[in-house]
């Protein structure tokens, strides 16, 4: 039996390639259904995928210049994706995980039509959530590193530049944890969208004091632009913070990075990473890891406080990829969360 995945083979360039589903030791491998995974791991059949918008376009278009250093992980041919909502087909030997066959989980394999991640890198989707919707998780996960790294506490003012996909949910998190909350976006349809769930949106930081009703406590990078990072450092308040959610991937010219350096000296700013991966995976009792997040997201998405489906701009077939990157990267008043229905992909 064979699969589909997708790999951006080259700058500018996608192609849907077929996997082989035969046991085979290269990582992009399984078997196939009517065999047994090898043990700790199991097989799914993937419902559907979630675009990441930033990292995956950033790579695809060449603007990450690591995308061309032989030894980076975003190097040439990349496969695209980490948020893949799937059926579990079958479990290892020995596989002790409390999955079953016909489960949904969510793992972070890419835009592929089966996946074979270890059980533990599994996470099972309640019945109540839509298959659909739950890749967004995933992406929520990230955005929750901003609210987990943040010394903000409930009735502190923060500001988040940047309501794309990732920025968009930071705004709703720190919303939902008792912050006040404006997002500053240039792009009319995201900053509607972000008001249809409730949050305060502007076009830009001009009118943020007076919507917070004071200067920003935090502020949150959700774009990666280091002139947006400079600007973040001059509008926070003394003592305040400024959160990196966006990856700085694309150089450009700073305006003064010694004035930068002079600001969250004098002011005694704190500087905050929030990268994807700044918490374990999974870690004992409550303690914080990214299935601890997601755990808790899907309980905020069951009970209607996290709200996903207004995210959701377009569900396109697994091989529209193409078009759903075009519209993602120059329509960005229409495009917002893209998911791909892979439940009808024909083995390759």
């Amino acid at each position: 039996m064979r699969g589909l995945e997708w790999v951006i083979t080259s700058q500018g360039r996608l192609e849907l390639l077929p996997i082989d589903l035969a046991p085979a030791p290269a990582p992009i491998s399984g078997p196939a259904p009517s065999q047994a995974p090898p043990p700790g791991r199991i097989l799914t059949r993937t419902l559907y995928t979630v675009i990441s918008p930033g990292t995956e376009l950033d790579i695809f278009s060449g603007r990450d210049p690591e995308s061309f250093v032989p030894q980076a992980w975003q190097r040439y041919p990349f496969r695209p994706g980490y948020a893949n909502v799937g059926e579990v087909v079958a479990l290892g030997p020995a596989t002790d995980s409390g999955l079953h066959p016909g489960d949904v989980v969510l793992t972070s394999a890419g835009h592929r039509s089966h996946a074979l991640p270890t059980a533990d890198q599994a996470r099972r989707i309640p019945a109540g959530l839509p298959p659909e919707h739950a890749g967004l998780l995933r992406l929520a996960a990230i955005s929750a590193t901003a609210l987990r790294q943040s010394h903000t506490i409930p009735g502190d003012r923060v500001a988040v530049f940047g309501l794309g996909l990732i920025g968009h949910l930071a705004a709703q998190l720190f919303a939902l944890s008792g912050r006040r909350v404006v997002g500053v976006d240039p792009v009319p349809g995201r900053r509607e969208l972000a008001e249809r769930v409730g949050l305060t949106a502007l076009p830009d930081d001009s009118g943020v004091s007076a919507a917070l009703g004071g200067t920003p406590d935090c502020v949150v990078d959700a774009v990666g632009r280091s002139s947006i990072i400079l600007r973040a450092a001059e509008l926070v308040r003394k003592g305040g913070e400024v959160i990196l959610l966006g990856t700085p991937r694309v150089p450009e010219p700073t305006e003064n990075v010694t004035a930068f350096f002079r600001r969250v000296h004098s002011a005694g700013l704190r500087i905050i990473g929030a990268h994807g991966n700044s918490l374990p995976d999974r870690a004992p009792g409550r303690a914080a890891s990214i299935t601890r997040d997601i755990e808790d997201l899907c309980h905020w998405a069951l009970d209607g406080r996290l709200r996903l489906a207004p995210l959701v701009t377009h569900q396109l077939p697994y091989d529209a990829l193409p078009q759903a990157y075009d519209g993602l990267e120059h329509r960005k008043n229409d495009y917002m969360a893209v998911v791909l229905d892979w439940r009808h992909a024909a083995p390759g």
